[in-house]
C-alpha cells in the first residue's frame, strides 16, 4: 500500500515561527495593556510610576521583538535598512539605558529575507553581550 505525504505548506519552518511570533506579540499587548490599567488604577503615584516605567521598558522590548521578524523569505531585503531600525531599536530598549551609544553605518546591502534575519539574529545577540 502506497502512503502519501502531503508536504507541509513551508518546510522551512517560517510558517511556525510566524505564528510565534506573532502569539508572543500578543502576549506582550496583553501584558502592557494589564500593567497599564494597574497602573491607572492606583492611588499611589509611586506604584503608578514604578508601573509605567515597566509599561515603556515593555513597549521598548515588543519594538525590539517587531524589528527583529523575519523580512519575507525568498525576496531580497534592503539587510542595511533592517539593521539600522534594529539597532535603533536595541539602543532604546536596552543601550541607552546603561549610557551607551552605538552608531549603525551601513552600505547598501540586499540579502535574501532569512539571510538578512539570520545577520539581524547575531547583531541582536553582540549588543545583548556588550550591554
Amino acid at each position: 500500500m502506497t502512503k502519501h505525504i502531503a508536504p507541509l505548506p513551508n518546510p522551512d519552518g517560517s510558517l511556525l515561527l510566524r505564528e510565534l511570533n506573532h502569539r508572543v506579540n500578543n502576549e506582550l499587548t496583553s501584558t502592557i495593556c494589564t500593567i497599564s490599567a494597574k497602573a491607572v488604577a492606583s492611588d499611589d503615584m509611586a506604584v503608578k510610576a514604578a508601573l509605567l516605567d515597566v509599561v515603556d521598558l515593555l513597549h521598548d522590548y515588543a519594538d525590539v521583538h517587531k524589528a527583529l521578524r523575519m523580512p519575507d523569505p525568498g525576496h531580497l531585503t534592503d539587510a542595511a535598512r533592517y539593521l539600522q531600525h534594529l539597532c535603533f531599536s536595541i539602543t532604546k530598549y536596552r543601550l541607552d539605558r546603561l549610557s551607551i551609544r552605538l552608531l549603525c553605518s551601513a552600505e547598501d546591502l540586499r540579502l535574501e529575507g532569512e539571510r538578512c534575519w539570520k545577520l539581524g539574529l547575531i547583531v541582536s545577540e553582540l549588543l545583548t553581550n556588550v550591554a
